[in-house]
């Protein structure tokens, strides 16, 4: 796994490593309790395939609707890459690439087979004085044949 920070302290960093670190445990015991204890209470979240779930009790109900359903027997594998990047005093943008595996019945809410080129997965962590909590996520899929004609990387 690589790790980029751009102005991020090194106890912050740590601290929410931490976190990502805690959430992936909780996947991985499918404890949607533990997996949701370090958002705000408001949190904003948005799934893979464009869910908007508003507050913690709405995102830990979703998770666990899910977990007893296509993601039971799912594993969260390590990150593969994190950039962290202050944006403010107490604010931190944290992006990941993350896989999943083991996922039943590989269908998604859509009916599309669920990919395994893994999640492009962006969190906003904001610290208090509780500690850093993750105010909003947007995760998506990675689509590897459009990544390959990602206009931003064409010749110019």
């Amino acid at each position: 796994m690589s790790t980029a920070s751009s102005s991020v302290a090194a106890d912050d960093a740590a601290a929410i490593r931490a976190i990502m670190d805690r959430q992936r445990d909780a996947w991985n015991r499918h404890d949607m309790d533990a997996f949701v204890a370090d958002t705000m209470p408001d949190v904003d979240w948005i799934n893979v395939v464009g869910m908007h779930w508003k507050g913690r009790e709405t995102v830990l109900k979703a998770h666990a609707v899910l977990h007893k359903g296509m993601f039971a027997n799912s594993r969260m594998l390590p990150p593969e890459q994190i950039e962290m990047r202050q944006i403010a005093p107490n604010v931190v943008v944290v992006t990941r690439i993350n896989r999943i595996e083991g996922v039943d019945a590989a269908l998604r809410p859509n009916g599309k087979l669920y990919p395994d080129d893994g999640n492009l997965l962006t969190a906003v962590y904001v610290k208090s004085h509780d500690g850093w909590r993750i105010a909003h996520v947007h995760n998506g899929h990675i689509d590897k044949q459009a990544a390959a004609r990602d206009p931003a990387k064409a010749p110019g």
